[in-house]
């Protein structure tokens, strides 16, 4: 992104200056969505101003202009191309770009919240955490409340907006409201309709206490929920959040929330309504009055995600792929905890069922146990889409499993340690359960797809082998095709 100062030359020159051609921002622009084909860019002026948008994939702004009236702060653009750079103008007050999402299938994102939901005092720099989860280059984030310590607009603008600039100017971070970003501290009643006007989302209902909304980024929906909009037994809010999460057909749904004290809401109640819903993973967060780590609510995976006081504060970095969901808990130091896996609970398609064949070796270890198959029927790699297994481990400690595939033109044996394309390594912490071991599409050497015909299983840090129970082994097909 560049900013005036670069332009105010040219400007000059043409006896033009920002102030009088352009918008004062309060807020500079930022983004509110962004996805494949679309995106939102919102600002907040010091005093209302009408504006004029330009946009284009060059700095000619070639793909038109959108007249913004006064009281409006902002423009939604459609029909964009995936993983393109767009240019944009604010009048002559401001220049950026962005990038669309490019639909890979896969996602990275970070969480974090309550960034300046305290006076500030005897608490952990909010800048140290927020230069660390932007180095990680997510393609969004989370943020489970708690933004900004009074809803107002230049305490919006100073505490959360001025923090993340150069981020938001080019992707955005999604905000389940807390109370501080709804009124706080109450002189005159809870309300959201700045926080609406500031992340104008796509809320499911008219209201200021309408304030959770749902996205969907490639094969995840995301529901962002309130608890500071009703929540209790019978709520709008909880049929909704039933409703899209029985007409979705992602394959991971992931609620995020903020609010840890008691007294916001029933949260005992909350809990569990949530643990009888189909939710993959639960991400929640607020001060310190919960330990940053994973827990369980129900039987749902969940972190919570927030400050530490005067301790460096959590982030949570996480990885969709097809095949699972790896977080990754960090602090604004860079200190890194347990990664944890979430796997993909669908059942895809059998296309050869291995136990139905037999293994060429089987090499037991005293923590290990590697598996060779020959397959009489050579497969494409652009056939299958890997390797699926139900297994059941009663032992202790943590199971990983990953596998080396063969391409047929290779002169390698079979005993070679490694000798193969690798999937990546997946941790197997639950009693019973699906892995999948995602297959490289393409050899990375001849950049094409490639012929099967072997199969190396690995299965380490065993603490019992004899407890470990293959129940199903199928190569499924590509569930792209």
């Amino acid at each position: 992104m560049t900013r005036l100062p670069f332009t105010i030359p040219l400007l000059l020159l043409a006896g033009l200056t920002a102030r009088a051609q352009g918008v004062d921002f309060l807020i500079e622009p930022y983004l509110t969505d962004l996805s494949t084909d679309r995106a939102r860019i919102n600002w907040y002026p010091r005093q209302p101003a009408a504006a004029t948008f330009r946009y284009g994939r060059t700095l000619d702004f070639e793909l038109g202009s959108i007249e913004v009236p006064s009281g409006q702060h902002g423009v939604s653009l459609t029909d964009l191309q995936p993983g393109a750079l767009y240019h944009y103008r604010v009048d002559n007050s401001y220049q950026g770009r962005f990038r669309t999402q490019n639909g890979d299938g896969e996602l990275t994102f970070a969480v974090l919240g309550h960034t300046h939901g305290t006076e500030g005092f005897f608490h952990y720099p909010d800048q140290l955490l927020a230069a660390r989860a932007v180095e990680l280059d997510p393609d969004f984030m989370l943020h489970t409340g708690d933004a900004t310590y009074t809803s107002t607009p230049k305490s919006f603008a100073k505490h959360f907006f001025r923090l993340f600039r150069d981020y938001l100017a080019e992707r955005p971070i999604y905000l389940a409201p807390g109370n501080h970003d709804v009124g706080w501290p109450f002189p005159y009643g809870h309300n959201g309709d700045f926080f609406r006007e500031l992340f104008p989302h796509d809320y499911p209902f008219e209201g200021s206490d309408v304030l959770y909304y749902a996205f969907r980024r490639n094969q995840v929906l995301f529901l962002m929920l309130s608890y500071t909009s009703e929540i209790g037994p019978g709520s709008t809010q909880r049929e909704w959040l039933k409703t899209r999460l029985e007409a979705t057909d992602a394959q991971y749904r992931i609620v995020c929330f903020g609010g840890a004290q008691k007294g916001y809401y029933d949260r005992d109640s909350l809990f569990n309504f949530l643990a009888g819903l189909d939710i993959d993973l639960i991400l929640w967060g607020d001060g310190f009055q919960e330990p940053n780590n994973f827990s369980t609510i129900g039987d749902i995976p969940a972190f919570f995600v927030g400050t530490r006081g005067r301790s460096p504060h959590g982030i949570l970095n996480v990885h969709v792929d097809d095949a699972r969901i790896l977080l990754t808990q960090l602090d604004a130091t860079g200190n890194m905890g347990e990664p944890y896996w979430l796997y993909n609970k669908t059942l895809y398609t059998s296309k050869v069922n291995l136990l139905d064949m037999e293994p060429a070796e089987v090499v037991e270890r005293p923590s290990s146990r590697i598996i060779i198959y020959n397959l009489p029927d050579p497969v494409n790699s652009a056939e299958v889409g890997g390797l699926q297994m139900r297994l059941n481990y009663l032992g202790n400690g943590t199971l990983t499993t990953y596998a080396y595939v063969t391409p047929d033109d290779t002169t390698l044996g079979t005993r070679h340690y490694e000798g193969g394309l690798r999937t990546q390594h997946q941790m197997f912490t639950r009693k019973d359960g699906l892995v999948n071991l995602v297959f490289p599409r393409e050899n990375p050497f001849t950049e094409a797809p490639y012929t099967i015909n072997r199969i190396k299983l690995y299965f380490t840090r065993l603490t019992d082998p004899e407890n470990l129970i293959i129940e199903s082994m199928d190569l499924y097909e590509d569930p792209v095709d």
